[in-house]
C-alpha cells in the first residue's frame, strides 16, 4: 500500500480509502467485516458520513457509522477516520444544512455512533447556500479547537469556494482546510480545471471519490441494455442518466478500458481505479463497495500501473469533459 501526506496538514493517508456509504447493503455485520477486510489489507483512510448507511432501522442513515465504530475496535489510533455533515438525516427543518447549530448537534451524535472522542477530518458534505460560508467554516473550526476532529475539509465545493473558506479559516485563526472530495474519474475529469490546479498550489488533499463512475466503468453495465434490476443505476432517479451515458464519447471510453483490461487480462475496473491513481494530485482514491470480496476485488488493482501509452490512450479518448453527474 503506498502512502500520502494529506497536504500540508502532516497525516499521513493510504493512497487507497474506503468509502463507508454502501449504497445497496444493509446488514451491519457485512458492513463490518468489510470494513474490517479493508484495514487488513493496509487501508487506513476510512471515509464516512453521517449520511451514509440507509437501513429499515437508520431511513436516514447512520448505520455505516455504527458499523465503522465496531470495525475499528481495537485499531482506532492505526487508522484515519472521516465523518461528514449537511446532508439530510431526518424530516426536520433543521437536519441538514451548514449552519452552527446543525454541526455542533451532529459532530456528537457521529461520535456516539462511532464510539470514539474525535475523527481524525470532520468535512462539510456540500455547500449549503443558506447559510454564510463564515458560519460553517467557524462552527468547523469550533469542532476542532473542542478536540472533536483533527482537522476538517469540503466535499462538492467548486474552487472558488474552497478558497473562500481557506482564506477565512486563516483570518479565523484556524487551520485551512486539510482535503477537498469530488467526484473524479474518466467520465467526469472537470476536477482537473481547477481543483486539481487549486489543490497544487495551496497543498491541499484531493479524495476522488466515484472513481468508477457509480459502476460504469466496471462492465457491469452494458450499452445498449437495461441495468440489471436491483443495481444502483436501475433506481427511477438514475434511469435517465444511465439511458444517456453509453451514448457518443462516454461508450469510446468504456470501450478503451475494456480493451486495455483485456490486455491486462484483469477487470475493467481495475483500469480505472489506476487511471485516478496515475495522478500526483489525488492524494486519496476512494473505493465504494458492498462486501468483503469487492474490497479484495478492487484492492487487487493494486499490483500494477498503467504505462505512458495506456494513459495517453485513456486521456485521449476521455477528453476534459464532465459526462456524468456522479
Amino acid at each position: 500500500m503506498d502512502f500520502a501526506l494529506l497536504g500540508s496538514s502532516g497525516i499521513r493517508v493510504s493512497r487507497v480509502g474506503l468509502g463507508c456509504g454502501f449504497r445497496n447493503q444493509t446488514d451491519l455485520r457485512v458492513m463490518e467485516t468489510a470494513i474490517r477486510r479493508a484495514i487488513e489489507r493496509g487501508v487506513t483512510l476510512l471515509d464516512c458520513s453521517n449520511f451514509y448507511g440507509k437501513t429499515p432501522a437508520t431511513p436516514y442513515g447512520g448505520a455505516s457509522e455504527i458499523a465503522l465504530g465496531r470495525a475499528i475496535a481495537g485499531c482506532r489510533d492505526d487508522v484515519v477516520i472521516t465523518s461528514k455533515v449537511g446532508c439530510p438525516i431526518g424530516p426536520g427543518p433543521n437536519d441538514l444544512g451548514g449552519s452552527r447549530m446543525h454541526i455542533n448537534r451532529e459532530i456528537d451524535r457521529s461520535l456516539r455512533r462511532l464510539q470514539t472522542d474525535h475523527v481524525d477530518i470532520y468535512i462539510v458534505h456540500w455547500r449549503d447556500p443558506d447559510t454564510a460560508l463564515e458560519e460553517t467554516v467557524s462552527a468547523m473550526l469550533d469542532v476542532i479547537r473542542q478536540g472533536k476532529a483533527r482537522a476538517w475539509g469540503m466535499s462538492g465545493f467548486s474552487a472558488w469556494e474552497s478558497c473562500k473558506a481557506a482564506m477565512i479559516a486563516e483570518r479565523l485563526g484556524g487551520p485551512r482546510p486539510a482535503m477537498i472530495m469530488h467526484p473524479y474519474n474518466l467520465l467526469d475529469r472537470a476536477p482537473e480545471l481547477e481543483l486539481l490546479p487549486f489543490c497544487r498550489a495551496e497543498r491541499v488533499g484531493f479524495f476522488a471519490f466515484s472513481p468508477l463512475a457509480v459502476g460504469l466503468l466496471t462492465g457491469f453495465y452494458r450499452p445498449n441494455r437495461p441495468p440489471p434490476p436491483g443495481s444502483v443505476m436501475a433506481a427511477p432517479r438514475r434511469r435517465s442518466e444511465y439511458d444517456q451515458t453509453f451514448r457518443g464519447r462516454a461508450f469510446q471510453v468504456l470501450a478503451a478500458v475494456e480493451r486495455i483490461a483485456a490486455t491486462r487480462a484483469c477487470a475493467p475496473a481495475h483500469v480505472a481505479l489506476n487511471w485516478v491513481r496515475s495522478h500526483p494530485e489525488v492524494s486519496v482514491t476512494l473505493m465504494g463497495v458492498d462486501t468483503p470480496d469487492q474490497v479484495d476485488a478492487n484492492l487487487s488493482a493494486l499490483s500494477w500501473r498503467l504505462s505512458s501509452e495506456e494513459r495517453k490512450k485513456l486521456n485521449g479518448v476521455s477528453g476534459t469533459v464532465r459526462l456524468l453527474d456522479a
